[in-house]
């Protein structure tokens, strides 16, 4: 996609597994794997950790098991934020992906954003 489009901003979000949910021992070599290459191919990284959210519901929400429909809920508003810039133009806070990457990354080789999303209320 680089050769076809090099001047399309690429962003990918990626979440990264839980340790103790997972079920086979390549898990975390899968996880590496997939980052390194992944890496490569995009501009802007958003990560997230599954282990970090699920701690968050725990500590902070006072939900003590949450199901897949907590944690997309939750993943789907960091997204839905991410993007609001670019769905609503008649906002003086229009912007694309471009402009969001050079606003949050210094550097162009560093690609790596966390995301933050607050007020976090049950």
């Amino acid at each position: 996609m680089n050769d076809i489009f090099p001047k399309i901003q690429k962003t990918n979000f990626i979440i990264n597994h839980d340790p103790f949910q997972t079920n086979t021992p390549i898990g975390p070599l899968n996880a590496i794997l997939g980052l390194s290459h992944i890496q490569n191919l995009s501009d802007l990284l958003i990560t997230m950790d599954n282990f970090a959210l699920n701690k968050l519901f725990h500590r902070d929400l006072d939900i003590l098991s949450p199901n897949y429909k907590n944690l997309n809920s939750l993943i789907s508003q960091i997204h839905s934020g991410y993007t609001l810039p670019m769905r609503f133009s008649n906002n003086k806070v229009t912007c694309d992906i471009k402009q969001i990457q050079t606003n949050l990354v210094v550097f162009p080789r560093i690609k790596w954003i966390l995301p933050s999303f607050v007020p976090l209320v049950n």
